[in-house]
């Protein structure tokens, strides 16, 4: 790499850092920006860190969990997210009790560690 590469491949690695750092206040439209992560997900998908992070907010600590739909379709009505996922598509949990519902639904759990 010559020195005139240097500053074209930092603008390239800056560009990229960019649009991952602005890609998860993206996705909620002006209409949603007022409603929690929580509501908004009821609607359409957002990075699940939002929505563990509000859980965590709001001193909610049981036991969190990661699904994932392992059916060609998991109906969550009617009971939260109130929607239906397409097979890869993942919701957060809270308990084990909301754990094994989404297990029933055609999901496939596994605990988060934090």
């Amino acid at each position: 790499m010559t020195a005139t590469d240097r500053p074209i491949k930092r603008i390239q690695n800056l560009t990229g850092l960019l649009a991952l750092s602005t890609a998860a206040w993206v996705y909620t439209p002006t209409a949603l920006a007022n409603e929690k992560p929580t509501q908004i997900f009821q609607q359409q998908s957002i990075p699940l860190s939002s929505i563990l992070n509000e859980w965590k907010a709001k001193g909610l600590n049981a036991n969190t969990y990661l699904c994932v739909c392992d059916q060609t379709l998991c109906d969550t009505r009617p009971s939260w997210p109130f929607r239906t996922f397409k097979t890869g598509e993942a919701i957060p949990v809270l308990g084990e009790f909301n754990r094994d519902q989404a297990s029933r639904q055609g999901f496939i759990c596994a605990r988060r560690m934090n």
